[in-house]
């Protein structure tokens, strides 16, 4: 099980993920500044993406890559994590 209330309240999550899934989309779909100048051509690549299987399947696995804990066995947090109810200030102490 994963903890999403809580990491969907830490901008810290946002910022990399949003960052990660640009960088994925555009090395995986050879995206050009070009390409993203028009909201049709964003449609489009969206769309090139998920008729091509190759290009979903590493975007899925990249996804899977960055929202998985390590620390962890199998696909869920640690049972510290799944008690927070907000992110953890780095200041408070364990």
């Amino acid at each position: 099980m994963i903890n999403w209330k809580t990491r969907f309240k830490n901008p810290q999550f946002w910022v990399p993920f949003i960052l990660f899934l640009f960088s994925t989309i555009g090395s995986v779909a050879h995206v050009t500044e070009a390409d993203v100048t028009t909201w049709n051509g964003v449609v489009q690549i969206v769309k090139n993406i998920v008729m091509n299987p190759a290009q979903l399947f590493a975007l899925v696995f990249t996804l899977y890559g960055y929202i998985v804990d390590p620390t962890t066995k199998g696909f869920s947090d640690s049972q510290q994590a799944l008690s927070y109810k907000k992110p953890k200030d780095w200041r408070e102490k364990q």
